[in-house]
């Protein structure tokens, strides 16, 4: 398995408090960091990836955070692992939650099995994905606005 590390320097990158981490896992030869890439290439990276991860540290800015590459994730079909947050919890069904080290471990490794990646999982995810697509949301809003400004005209 290939792991593709990306790290925000918001979130204590290289010359942060993960600095020493992060040089551990450069030098693993499976571990492969591409530097900062544009938003737009990004997508074509995922058909690389076996496991999609969303690890974030618990804290009271991650309490409140949407990580709009869920959605990209799991448009991929790709498994997913995430800490459970309070925005993944909503997608436990779809979505591998773990704390500890060896529920990490354990959830990546059931994510690289058969029954994570079988057509009906993948489907699952995609469709999920599908619910929050942009343009869905987009033509709900406006429904509810017209519908909203034309009931207070009348």
């Amino acid at each position: 398995m290939t792991w593709n590390c990306s790290w925000s320097l918001r979130n204590g990158g290289r010359n942060g408090e993960h600095a020493q981490h992060i040089a551990s896992l450069q030098r693993l030869p499976n571990a492969v960091f591409l530097g900062t890439k544009p938003v737009f290439e990004l997508p074509a990276y995922m058909q690389h990836l076996d496991v999609c991860l969303l690890p974030y540290r618990l804290t009271g800015y991650t309490k409140f955070i949407y990580p709009m590459k869920l959605h990209e994730y799991l448009a991929s079909g790709r498994p997913v692992v995430g800490t459970p947050i309070r925005t993944l919890a909503d997608f436990g069904h779809v979505v591998r939650l773990a704390t500890t080290v060896p529920e990490w471990e354990a959830a990546i490794e059931d994510a690289l099995g058969a029954a994570a990646n079988s057509p009906e999982q993948i489907a699952q995810r995609q469709d999920v994905a599908r619910a929050f697509d942009w343009n869905r949301l987009a033509e709900q809003v406006s429904t509810v606005l017209r519908e909203r400004v034309s009931s207070a005209t009348v």
